[in-house]
This record gives structure tokens, C-alpha cells and sequence, in this order.
């Protein structure tokens, strides 16, 4: 993984604050299947159903109006969860309790949303409110390269990424 995690900043170290979404969509969507694979191959905390994971990449629009995120995840043809993914240094806090993100959570309780550095996952509260159950920040915008020199540190966020993504891939559908 520490190569997945080295090559992915690689792909996105010229990244840009105006830069939209989508610029680096296919960086994204290459570290998503490594992190996917990675789990399934290594037993995914248990869970054999991993193996029949799909990501399903800007799926069909929700017949009933609450949108589509940028990710499916998918097993068996259920579904996981979704992945929602905003322009570098978006204010990810204030994304979590927006309208957007509450229809999301109508078609999963289980969203990951990542601003290509930071990366969130969305649960309900006891009380039904969006929040940030867990995150990984990679690094800060501006320390990108300074962090593709630190293998220690890559080898940690590495590590964290996995626990993240486990715990987002083995949501019960």
C-alpha cells in the first residue's frame, strides 16, 4: 500500500486549489481500487463478501431524487456505501451537514467524503445528524511533496487509510 499511497500524491502533487473536482478523478479512482483490492485480498477484517466488491464509478441518478454520488460501492449487488468526492481543501466540516450529504445518507448510512486529502466517514448519530464518524488526512494541501519524501510517514497514512476503508467496505448493506 505504501506504494499505492506514494504513486496516488505523485498523480495529484500539481493539484490546485481551483482545480474542479473531477481533475483528478481517475488518481482518485486508481487509489479507491488498490484500497479495495488490498482489503479483499487480505481478508477485509473477516469479511468474504469483499471479494465480489465493485466500485461503480458517477452511478445512475436515484429514481427518487436524492442524487448520486461520485462512487458506488457495491457487493453482491448491494449496496455499501457511496463516496462523494469534493475540490482539494473544500470545507469537508461543513459538507458533512449539508443537503447534499443528507440525501446521500437516505440512500446509505455509510458515505465517505474526501477532498482528495482528507477523506470522512459519514455516519448518523444517535440523534440522526450527520457527523464525521472517523478521518484520515493524508497531509495538508501544501505539504504534498514535503510528505512523498517522508516514507515513515506514507507507511502510517497508509496503515490509517486501510483501517478507514475497511471499516467503510465492511458496512453491513
Amino acid at each position: 500500500m505504501l506504494e499505492t499511497l506514494q504513486k496516488y500524491l505523485e498523480d495529484i502533487s500539481h493539484i490546485k486549489e481551483s482545480d474542479k473536482e473531477h481533475t483528478h478523478r481517475t488518481a482518485l479512482q486508481n487509489l479507491l481500487e488498490s484500497l479495495k483490492t488490498h482489503i479483499a485480498d487480505n481478508g477485509g477484517g473477516g469479511n468474504n463478501t469483499l471479494k465480489a466488491l465493485k466500485l461503480i464509478h458517477e452511478p445512475n441518478n436515484d429514481k427518487e431524487g436524492r442524487g448520486a454520488p461520485d462512487f458506488l460501492a457495491q457487493s453482491n449487488g448491494l449496496n455499501l456505501g457511496y463516496i462523494e468526492n469534493k475540490r482539494v481543501n473544500a470545507p469537508l466540516d461543513s459538507i458533512t451537514t449539508s443537503p447534499q450529504i443528507a440525501k446521500y445518507l437516505l440512500l446509505s448510512p455509510n458515505i465517505m467524503l474526501t477532498d482528495y486529502l482528507r477523506f470522512c466517514l459519514v455516519r448518523l448519530d444517535s440523534k440522526a445528524k450527520p457527523h464525521i464518524a472517523r478521518e484520515v488526512r493524508i497531509c495538508e494541501f501544501s505539504q504534498i511533496k514535503v510528505t512523498l519524501k517522508s516514507k515513515a510517514l506514507l507507511e502510517s497514512k497508509a496503515k490509517e487509510l486501510l483501517e478507514l476503508f475497511t471499516l467503510f467496505f465492511t458496512h453491513s448493506p
